[in-house]
Parts: C-alpha cells; sequence; structure tokens
C-alpha cells in the first residue's frame, strides 16, 4: 500500500462492496483522484485503514432492508470515532448460488457466505438445502474463494461478479428470500481531512443530502428519549432513522443513531442539536453527505 491509496473496501475482489465503491467512484470521480484500491479482510480494517489515513477513503455496508443494520460497522462508528459520512448509496442486492464447475446441487456438502446473505436466503436454503451445513466468511467473495480451495463439495452465495472472477458456476440465481432486497453503503473519510467545508461543497455539487448523528442521553430518567425527540420535532427536522446499540456500560444503557433530513449547519438543525444539549444529552456529528444512489 502506498500513499496513493485512496479508498478501501471489503474485500476480496467480487463482494457486493467492491460494486457499490464502483458506483460511488462513477459518480464522484472529480472526488476521487487516483485509481488505487486496497481490498481489506473485514469492516473493521476498512474503517481502522481510512481513520489512521492509510487510506482516503473507504466503502463499507451500513444497513440492509431485510436484515437491519451492519452492528459492526454502527459499533465503530459509536466506540472508536474519527470518522464522518461522506456519501451513500442504496443499491439492489441479487444473491446467486456458486459451485465450481461440474458440481451439482445434490452434490453441495456444505454453504459458505457472509453472515447477512445466509440470512436473507434462510427460505431457499431451507427449503433447497435442509440439514445441509452453513458456513460464515467475512464476505461473499471470501466465500467464493473457499469454494475453490476447500476439498469439499461447498456452495457460496455471492455476486455474479464473483464467479467470473473466481471461475465459479451459478446454480441458481436470484436466491434471496425477498425481491426488494437493497443495502446501504457509505462512503467514510477521516474527520481530520474531511471538514465541514468540504462537506458543503461536496454536498452542493452532488445534489440533495442529509444528515447522521449520534446521540447518548444522559441521566436516566421517564421521559429522557422523548426529550430529544421533541427537539427535533420542535424544529420540524424530520427524522428517517433511529438505531439504538449498547454503549457497552452496562445493560439498559444505549446510543442512538438517527438519520435525519437537512444539513447539520442548517438553522433548524443547529437549534435542534442545542435543545438537546439543554437536555443533558450529548450530539456528535456523523456527517452530512450526498445521497448519490
Amino acid at each position: 500500500m502506498t500513499a496513493q491509496t485512496q479508498l478501501a473496501f471489503l474485500g476480496p475482489s467480487g463482494t457486493f462492496t467492491e460494486e457499490a465503491a464502483r458506483v460511488m467512484s462513477g459518480v464522484l470521480a472529480s472526488d476521487l483522484p487516483g485509481e488505487e484500491w486496497v481490498a481489506c479482510d473485514t469492516i473493521a480494517d476498512v474503517l481502522d485503514l481510512t481513520a489512521s489515513g492509510a487510506t482516503a477513503f473507504g466503502v463499507v455496508p451500513i444497513e440492509n432492508s431485510l436484515e437491519g443494520s451492519v452492528n459492526i460497522t454502527l459499533d465503530w462508528l459509536a466506540h472508536e470515532g474519527g470518522l464522518v459520512i461522506a456519501a451513500e448509496a442504496a443499491l439492489p442486492v441479487s444473491h446467486h448460488l456458486l459451485a465450481r464447475s461440474g458440481v451439482s446441487g445434490e452434490q453441495i456438502e456444505g454453504i459458505v457466505s457472509h453472515p447477512q446473505a445466509l440470512a436473507q436466503c434462510r427460505g431457499y436454503l431451507r427449503n433447497h438445502f435442509p440439514g445441509v451445513p452453513q458456513y460464515a466468511a467475512e464476505s461473499t467473495a471470501a466465500a467464493a474463494e473457499r469454494v475453490i480451495r476447500d476439498p469439499e463439495d461447498l456452495a457460496a452465495i455471492g455476486t455474479r461478479l464473483a464467479a467470473r472472477i473466481y471461475g465459479l458456476e451459478i446454480l441458481d440465481s436470484e436466491i434471496q428470500d425477498e425481491a426488494n432486497n437493497r443495502t446501504r453503503f457509505v462512503l467514510v473519510a477521516a474527520q481530520s481531512r474531511w471538514t465541514e467545508d468540504q462537506q458543503r461543497e461536496f454536498c452542493r455539487r452532488h445534489g440533495s443530502s442529509k444528515t447522521s448523528a449520534l446521540i447518548t442521553l444522559g441521566e436516566d430518567h421517564p421521559g429522557a428519549l422523548y426529550e430529544v425527540l421533541a427537539c427535533f420535532a420542535r424544529e420540524r427536522v424530520n427524522l428517517t432513522r433511529i438505531e439504538s446499540r449498547p454503549t457497552r456500560r452496562g445493560l439498559g444503557s444505549y446510543h442512538f443513531f438517527v438519520d435525519m433530513e437537512g444539513q447539520w449547519w442548517d438553522p433548524a438543525v443547529i437549534r435542534a442539536v442545542e435543545g438537546i444539549h439543554e437536555t443533558g444529552a450529548a450530539v456528535r456529528d456523523l456527517g452530512t453527505y450526498p445521497v448519490i444512489a
């Protein structure tokens, strides 16, 4: 890896995250100079590299329409810090059953994929491969790699791109349980280099934007969360998503991730945040960014 490395993504080559990165780079070409990318083994590796400045940007999944949030991404943003979201793309996800050439469905001894992919195909696997062991991989492309090298006759759930890259045959297509299967991917950057001025200019060039924030309640008391939400309602700031994650301080203690319409520097958002601070809660800006797909 060199100083010219521009973008890290969850690898190896052939993941849905790489596909999302290519969509983003196509739209944001003028803002993503250089062509050197690095494929990382885990989501945490992508985030660590980007926060350290080793890469200018990183791309990771954050939410799926069937299985909900990608907790490792949320927890990293909550507990590690140092990153902001620079852009978002929500893409359709189609899963395919991949195997080595000559291996039939009846010969499959195990099925391997990322846990989210396995969960998104739960019904299909139950109906077509009852009793066949399932194995977790760090990514769908890592699952395809395992199929190639494993002595067992395994199948992977992955992308058409992975089938081409690793020379696998597609035994069955579009095996996800729901047709409306979409995943949100985010482009992240180190907060130290992705300033508010850069966010403003980025949003100006690329259109409609939204803002994400992390809220941590102060002293626990009845109505504490209501008081926070009332600040947004009072200023007519529309929340499009709210998600809780443990603070790791003990049972019953949570952070709240919120997405909102508007920009962090909008007067209404500023007033809402000031009101939240007055309740004793803490608010951390996770970025204002364009939605590009």
